[in-house]
C-alpha cells in the first residue's frame, strides 16, 4: 500500500513550508529591522528548497531566480522581504501566536 506521502506530495509540501516559515517570525514593518538575520533566514530557505525538490515538488525557477536576486541584494531587510515575498505565493496559511494570551 502505498504511504500517504506518495499519495498527497502536496501535504508534505505544505508541511514543509510551514516548518520553515513557523521557526520564527519574519514579516518586516516599513522602516524596521529585520525580525530574523538574513544568513540564517537564507539556510533556511535553501532547506526548503531541498525539501521541495526531495518531495518532487520544487520551486519554480522563476522563483529560485527571484529569490537568488533577493538574497545578493546588500541590504539584509530588503533580502529577506523579496524572498518572503516570493515564498508567500506557496503559503495556505499564515498564523501568528500571540505571546500575551
Amino acid at each position: 500500500m502505498p504511504s500517504m506521502a506518495s499519495r498527497h506530495p502536496e501535504i508534505l509540501t505544505a508541511f514543509a513550508v510551514l516548518l520553515i516559515t513557523a521557526s520564527g517570525p519574519t514579516h518586516v514593518a516599513a522602516g524596521s529591522a529585520p525580525s530574523v538575520p538574513l544568513q540564517p533566514f537564507a539556510d533556511q530557505v535553501r532547506q526548503l528548497e531541498s525539501a521541495l525538490s526531495f518531495l518532487g515538488q520544487p520551486l519554480s525557477p522563476g522563483a529560485q531566480g527571484a529569490i537568488n536576486a533577493g538574497f545578493s541584494n546588500p541590504d539584509p531587510e530588503k533580502a529577506v522581504s523579496t524572498a518572503e515575498s516570493v515564498l508567500d505565493k506557496y503559503a495556505l496559511a499564515v498564523i501568528t501566536i500571540n505571546a500575551e494570551s
